[in-house]
Parts: C-alpha cells; structure tokens; sequence
C-alpha cells in the first residue's frame, strides 16, 4: 500500500493531464465500456459484487447537481443518466462480468470470506473525512469525480480496511477513491464537442464538496448492472 503522501502525488498527477485531447474526437474504451452500455446508451446486464460506502442524501444532491449539469450540456455524449440513490464511495473492487455463471461461486466466496475477515473486527469509531479533488476521465469509460482522504489519520483509517478486502480479492492497480457521475456512450463524442466539454468540466468543478465515510454505511452489494445495486449487509454486521 502507499504511503500518504505517494498516495496524494499520484492524485495529484492525474490532475495533470487534459481531461480529453481536444485536437481530435473522444472514444471510449470499447473493451470496458463495450461490457456495461448498449448502443442505445441504456445499461446492459453486468453483473457481480462490490463493497461500497454509501453516501446521505444531503452528498446525493450535491453530486447529483454536477451531473445534472453534464447531461444538461452534453447528454448525448453519456449513457443513461445514473439514478442519485446509486451514488457511492467505491472502497474494493470484487467479481464482475457479463455471465453471471461465471462468476456466481466467485461471489459466494467473497461474501463467505468478508463476513470471516470482519467478524472480530475493531472498526473505526470515528467518520472518515474526505473532499473531493477534481472531474477525471477514468479510464476512457466515465467521469468520476475524485475524493481524497482530509488528513493522513483519514487516509490510515481508510486503507486499514481496504487492506482487509485486498487480501480476500487482490487488485493489481492502485486505489483511486471516486463517485462515478456518467459513463460515456458506445459512440464517443465527436471534436467539435470536446473542447466545450472540457471548459465546462473545469466550470464544475470550482470548490470541494466534503463526504462522511461512515462504517455504517459500508455495504456488501451486488449488482446487476451499472445503475442497480443491491445492499446485501452492512460490513460491521455481517456475522449478525
């Protein structure tokens, strides 16, 4: 795992790099985005199991606002707008795929070797402060907006857990903690598009929004796709 401020440095640089190559048309990641939206922009069927911090409504809103303003300017360029109450803090990756067969044993494992993991565990008693940092594309297949940990105790606090999950299900790529605001549509977004999106991302993004992390709110779930997840128990009750 990353020091603290490793961690804030590789943040910071991809802070660095343009959010699109404004000299030429955007296209997604057609691997990664090819799995979770249809041609049409709908979400398609993409199912498996996450672990997440879940966000209050008083967050939903202020998130909601700024991805209500990209499908305002540019919903043609986004797949189907993601429902508010959908929101999260994503803290580890799990299974996922297009063919629920394939990864269904996979899942009963995690859901078996987390409720194993954490069931003599000292949870932290205090909320985990974050803020958010800018809007990235992330990985050519959304627009995330990125949060960072308010103090290195926040950032210990935080990866304390993350280490729990990583030896049940190792990720080979660092941690990146984000909320998803729009994936981008199968179709890419033309040039004359590109420069406008940009200026208005950097608009958006104006002064920081602060999140609670609450251990109450970090939640097993699975999902059947890109907008539909799933609670299926609350991390710090999962031996109940």
């Amino acid at each position: 795992m990353e020091a603290y401020q490793e961690f804030l440095s590789r943040i910071s640089s991809y802070h660095e790099h343009a959010l699109f190559d404004i000299q030429k048309c955007f296209i997604p990641d057609e691997q990664r985005i090819v799995k979770k939206v249809n041609h049409d922009g709908s979400f398609r069927s993409f199912f498996g199991d996450t672990v997440v911090f879940r966000i209050n409504q008083k967050e939903q809103k202020q998130v909601e606002h700024i991805a209500k303003s990209l499908y305002k300017n540019f919903g043609d360029c986004f797949a189907e707008q993601i429902d508010a109450e959908t929101y999260h803090v994503t803290l580890h990756d799990l299974a996922s795929g297009n063919d629920l067969s394939q990864i269904a044993v996979r899942m009963f494992e995690n859901e078996l070797a987390i409720k194993d993991a954490f069931g003599r565990y000292n949870f932290p008693q205090n909320p985990i402060k974050m803020k958010s940092t800018y809007l990235l594309n992330m990985v050519n297949t959304s627009i995330a907006l990125v949060l960072i940990p308010n103090r290195e105790a926040d950032y210990q606090a935080l990866m304390e857990l993350k280490r729990v999950f990583q030896v049940i299900s190792p990720l080979d790529y660092p941690f990146t903690p984000h909320i998803t605001l729009a994936y981008f549509g199968r179709a890419g977004i033309d040039q004359n598009k590109i420069a406008a999106l940009s200026t208005l991302v950097t608009e958006l993004y104006s002064e920081p929004t602060y999140f609670s992390l609450h251990i109450d709110d970090l939640f097993y779930q699975k999902f059947i796709s890109m907008n539909q997840y799933y609670d299926i128990f609350k991390i710090n009750e999962g031996m109940k």
